[in-house]
């Protein structure tokens, strides 16, 4: 009887020991499911419409731009002699993403609006220089073709009134782009020099629906000013009255 007793006692020792000295193990955790490669990443068809939907607005803006019009204070007072249809908008913003973040911002307070490219003239301008419209595109890419193997750095022009013809390079000066055109006459190359107003483009946020006013509150807006603080509220041409608007 005592050999059973002492027995069982050297077990629950033992017993003790063994847990006492082993160290603790780590908790598991379950790993991360990877991809298997060759196989496409899963997305919700909303996300791809929303993204889609974006990425057209991006470019309709882009390649939409309507010509600048002095913007005008909200207290100045307006004639009605002077016809123009004034709409308040949100500005200016010079970046194409920060101003569809904007857009997206809005939405949540319910208002509904647009982005616009607005391009205004900064006074100077640029000088090209042109080898004048071809009759063909067979003559045009002839002409280019010649000018490459003259390692002249060329390409032709496909938009424009200038379609067809073929520039000789962009300069910041006139005299910059006379030397050029000297350099290319002594060469055989008869050119002429097109004046290219050098433009500045900002982004502005409109009504959705051409809105004379854009009703927003002082709490909605000191929200945005947190984001934006360079923003401001002024009264510009409507969308719909601009001659460039497409």
């Amino acid at each position: 009887m005592r050999f059973i007793v002492v027995t069982l006692f050297l077990m629950n020792l033992g017993f003790f020991a063994y847990h006492w000295l082993m160290p603790e193990a780590a908790p598991a955790t379950l790993a991360p499911a990877g991809r298997a490669p060759g196989v496409a990443q899963i997305r919700l068809l909303k996300e791809v419409r929303s993204d889609a939907s974006r990425d057209r607005q991006l470019s309709r803006v882009i390649k939409n731009p309507v010509k600048a019009q002095l913007p005008v204070d909200a207290d100045e007072p307006q004639t009605e002699s002077s016809g123009a249809i004034l709409c308040q908008a949100f500005g200016p913003l010079h970046d194409l993403f920060a101003g569809q973040a904007l857009v997206e911002k809005l939405k949540l307070y319910d208002m509904q609006t647009i982005l616009q490219a607005v391009d205004q003239s900064s006074g100077e301008n640029d000088y090209r220089v042109v080898i004048p419209p071809a009759k063909s595109p067979e003559d045009a890419f002839r002409k280019l073709r010649e000018l490459k193997s003259a390692d002249i750095d060329s390409y032709v022009i496909t938009q424009g009134p200038e379609a067809l013809g073929i520039s000789l390079g962009l300069f910041s000066s006139r005299v910059a782009a006379q030397n050029a055109s000297a350099k290319l006459a002594e060469e055989g190359y008869v050119t002429q020099i097109r004046e290219i107003p050098r433009l500045l483009r900002e982004f502005w946020v409109y009504g959705a629906n051409n809105e004379e006013r854009l009703e927003v509150d002082a709490v909605i807006w000191d929200a945005i000013l947190i984001e934006y603080p360079e923003i401001q509220q002024k009264m510009r041409l409507c969308l719909k009255n601009n001659p460039s608007d497409v």
